[in-house]
């Protein structure tokens, strides 16, 4: 996969350090090994570092943290993915982070990496089904 750039949602990485299936982990890191522009939203950061705090400790999430940023480019939250962010909120129902991750890869022209079917419905950003 190479082009496009690439947004990952934050069930990517919940699957990528969670999964306990060998075919998903492989699926998963061949996804990551693509020559396009790889980011993530702020608000994935700050998703994983809940959950990874909450079932590993803080370390753990320190470290996932640091190790994301590492591989991946970090889009913050401008008044550009503002707008459109609250736009998806208010039209389409969309929760604060499916509706930043969205707007991020809207912003960004990209594709986004998800399993989230309420951003795969509305029909961009073009997803791609982890």
């Amino acid at each position: 996969m190479t082009g496009r750039a690439l947004v990952f949602d934050t069930s990517y990485f919940v699957q990528l350090f969670y999964s306990k299936d060998a075919s998903r982990l492989r699926h998963l890191k061949r996804l990551a090994q693509s020559s396009a522009p790889k980011w993530i939203s702020a608000i994935t950061l700050i998703e994983m570092y809940k959950i990874s705090a909450e079932i590993d400790g803080t370390e753990a999430a320190e470290s996932r943290g640091s190790l994301i940023q590492q591989d991946f480019k970090v889009k913050p939250v401008d008044a550009d993915i503002a707008t459109v962010a609250a736009n998806l909120q208010a039209t389409r129902g969309l929760s604060g982070p499916q509706s930043i991750i969205a707007a991020t890869a809207i912003t960004l022209e990209a594709t986004c990496i998800t399993d989230d079917e309420s951003i795969r419905k509305l029909g961009r950003p073009p997803t791609k089904w982890i």
